[in-house]
C-alpha cells in the first residue's frame, strides 16, 4: 500500500467549500468598513411642504406632486445633504384639518445636521414658522424656541415667529439667510458657542434681535436689526463672544444698537474678521455701548456723528472703542 501523502488530497477536500467561504467574506465586508457597499451611500434628495390646503398630507412621499403637510414629519425624514422646501403657509401647532395626514408642527422644529430648510423662494405671503416648544441650554437655561439648528444645517426664506426665542444655535456651525424674525419676545436668534453665518435677515419687534454669547463667533453681516422694541430693546446683544459684524443696518433700538457685556471681542470693523461698513444710527441709549472690559474694534462704520466717541459709541465700563474711518450716515438722528 502506497502511504506517501497525496498534495491534491486537500485541495479537493477545500474545493467544495469555496463558495460559501466566498459567500461569508462579501457578505461582511460592507460590516466592516470594506467593499464600498451602496448601502451607505446616499444620494440628497429633496423633499417638498405644502399646507394641507394645498395638497399637502403626511401619508404621501413628500415629492413635489405629493408634499407631506408638516415640517416636522419631512426632517424626520430627511437626512445629512437632503434640503427640505417647504411651500408659502403657515405652519403651527395643532391640526388645522382634525386629521391624521395634517397633525400640525412639533416645537421647536430640529433642523438636523447636514439638511437645509428653505421657504419659498417667491411667494407672496411668505412660509411662516408659528409657535415654541421647550428647550434646554447647558449655558443659558430652559426656553422656548421655534427652530433649533443642529451642526451644518442651514436656513433661508423663512419667517419666524415665537412667544420667546426664534432660533437657537448651540455649538454649532451653519447658516441663517434670507429669513425674518419678527416679534419674538425675547430675541430673534441666539447664537451660542457657535460659527454661523448669518446674513441678509431682516430682525425686528423683539426684546433683543440677536444675542451672540458665551464664546460664540458667528459671522453677522448684512442684516436689517431695527426697531426691536420690547424690553430692553437691543439690537445686538454681546455677552462674553466675539462674533464679526460688518454691513449691518443697525437702528431705532431704543437700549442700544449694540451692547457689549463681559470679556467680549467682537469685531464691527479693523479687527481681522471684519472691514466694517455697519451704519449705526438712531438708537436712542447709544449706538454701540461697551460695558466690558476691552478694546473693541469698530473701524470704517457710519454714525451720526462725524466724531462718534462718547455720543454714538459710549464706554461704560473700562475698555475702550476704536472708531478710526467714521463716517457720517444719511439721514442721521441728531
Amino acid at each position: 500500500m502506497d502511504t506517501r501523502r497525496n498534495p491534491f488530497r486537500k485541495t479537493f477536500l477545500i474545493l467544495p467549500l469555496a463558495p460559501l467561504f466566498l459567500f461569508l467574506f462579501f457578505s461582511l465586508l460592507p460590516a466592516c468598513g470594506g467593499g464600498g457597499g451602496t448601502a451607505s451611500i446616499h444620494i440628497p434628495k429633496t423633499y417638498f411642504v405644502a399646507p394641507s390646503s394645498a395638497g399637502g398630507s403626511d401619508l404621501q412621499a413628500g415629492t413635489a406632486d405629493a408634499p407631506f403637510a408638516t415640517i416636522t414629519h419631512a426632517l424626520d425624514a430627511a437626512q445629512a445633504g437632503d434640503t427640505i422646501q417647504v411651500a408659502q403657509g403657515t405652519y403651527r401647532p395643532g391640526s388645522t384639518t382634525g386629521l391624521p395626514t395634517d397633525p400640525g408642527e412639533t416645537f421647536p422644529l430640529r433642523v438636523k445636521e447636514g439638511v437645509s430648510l428653505q421657504g419659498e423662494p417667491n411667494g407672496t405671503q411668505g412660509t411662516v414658522i408659528q409657535g415654541s416648544g421647550p428647550y434646554t441650554s447647558g449655558t443659558a437655561g430652559a426656553f422656548k424656541a421655534a427652530v433649533q439648528l443642529a451642526q451644518g444645517a442651514s436656513i433661508s426664506r423663512l419667517i419666524i415667529r415665537s412667544d420667546d426665542v426664534g432660533l437657537v444655535a448651540e455649538g454649532v456651525n451653519g447658516s441663517v439667510g434670507n429669513s425674518q424674525f419678527i416679534n419674538n419676545p425675547t430675541a430673534g436668534i441666539l447664537l451660542i458657542a457657535s460659527n454661523l453665518t448669518v446674513s441678509n435677515n431682516t430682525l425686528s419687534g423683539s426684546a433683543l434681535g440677536i444675542k451672540s454669547m458665551s464664546g460664540d463667533s458667528s459671522r453677522i453681516e448684512q442684516n436689517a436689526i431695527q426697531g426691536n422694541t420690547g424690553n430692553p430693546g437691543i439690537g445686538v446683544l454681546i455677552s462674553n463672544a466675539g462674533p464679526a459684524l460688518r454691513q449691518n443696518l443697525i437702528t431705532n433700538n431704543p437700549a442700544g444698537g449694540v451692547v457689549i457685556e463681559g470679556s467680549s471681542t467682537p469685531d464691527l470693523g479693523g479687527g481681522g474678521r471684519s472691514d466694517g461698513g455697519n451704519i449705526l444710527s438712531c438708537n436712542n441709549a447709544g449706538d454701540l455701548i461697551n460695558q466690558g472690559n476691552g478694546l473693541i474694534f469698530a473701524q470704517n462704520n457710519r454714525w451720526d456723528h462725524p466724531t462718534p466717541d462718547g455720543i454714538d459709541a459710549v464706554n461704560n465700563g473700562s475698555g475702550s472703542i476704536d472708531t478710526a474711518g467714521a463716517t457720517t450716515t444719511s439721514p442721521s438722528c441728531g
